[in-house]
């Protein structure tokens, strides 16, 4: 389903996408927040090691840390 026809369906705001890896990284998570919602894509397990290490050594159970879209790797 696309994101367009999503939203004529459904609340978009109070909706987490979960997307693959293979979707063009960065163009659909501006669609998404452009959308409000919400989002998480499965990628691979080399992607942000700089960021998983910094999360596995705060000692938090959960946490988030923000991609800068104009450099995305």
């Amino acid at each position: 389903m696309h994101l367009g026809d999503a939203k004529n369906k459904m609340d978009l705001t109070k909706t987490i996408t979960a997307y693959d890896r293979w979707y063009n990284f960065v163009e659909i998570m501006l669609k998404t927040i452009q959308m409000e919602s919400y989002f998480m894509i499965h990628g691979k397990i080399s992607t942000f090691k700089k960021q998983q290490k910094q999360m596995q050594n705060s000692g938090k159970i959960y946490e988030t840390f923000e991609i800068n879209l104009k450099n995305p790797k």
